[in-house]
């Protein structure tokens, strides 16, 4: 799963710890998920990446959107 959205707070830390808690691995590209303000972005990459519990930690890479690269994207 790759997250993008508006809210880092919202569909970062919400709908991407959901996933991850549900096993799904999660792209969280800090390019495309703007919030209000630079420590909301800061925190909710934070706590993806390392910083909140293992359980979602372990299902997340948190990356650049230039970085991602998608294989079989044609199947």
């Amino acid at each position: 799963m790759i997250l993008c959205g508006t809210s880092a707070q919202g569909v970062g830390l919400g709908t991407g710890a959901a996933a991850a808690q549900r096993g799904y691995f999660v792209a969280y590209p800090v390019d495309c998920l703007p919030s209000e303000s630079a420590f909301r972005e800061a925190y909710a990459a934070w706590h993806m990446g390392g910083g909140g519990p293992p359980v979602t930690t372990k299902w997340v890479t948190v990356t650049r959107s230039d970085m991602i690269k998608l294989e079989n994207a044609n199947q």
